[in-house]
């Protein structure tokens, strides 16, 4: 497969994961939103790596990949603060030790507010590897 074509498969996937964040949200999975709003920036960002002509490792540590991208130093400071909170979904969706109820985990605002910031970041992030 090309680089090229590899690139375009991560971004792929990525509109995929952020439509399917937008999906969970309408079907009141809030758990999930906060997953695939993860999954669609942890994509575009090893989208970014692929560019480079290297293979994109098996981490899911946002920060970590922003700065593998070569794109940490352009975040501003809360878009590097909204990485790190962004990495958290990315193991609590799916071995989080929930003491409470599950829809506890990410409230309806909350979950609605993670994916603005996701499209935001998303579109940022999309510019990137163009």
């Amino acid at each position: 497969m090309t680089e090229d074509k590899i690139v375009r498969n991560w971004i792929e996937r990525a509109s995929y994961d952020l439509e399917t964040a937008k999906s969970m949200l309408e079907a009141e999975r809030y758990l999930y939103v906060g997953f695939f709003c993860q999954q669609a920036i942890e994509k575009l960002l090893k989208a970014k790596i692929a560019q480079f002509g290297t293979g994109p490792p098996y981490i899911h540590n946002l920060i970590r990949l922003a700065e593998m991208a070569g794109i940490f130093n352009d975040l501003t400071g809360q878009r590097k603060d909204f990485l790190g909170q962004l990495t958290i979904h990315a193991v609590q969706s799916r071995y989080g030790d929930f003491e409470g109820d599950i829809s506890e985990v990410l409230k309806p605002i909350e979950a609605e507010d993670l994916l603005e910031k996701t499209k935001e970041l998303f579109e940022w992030l999309r510019a990137k590897l163009n």
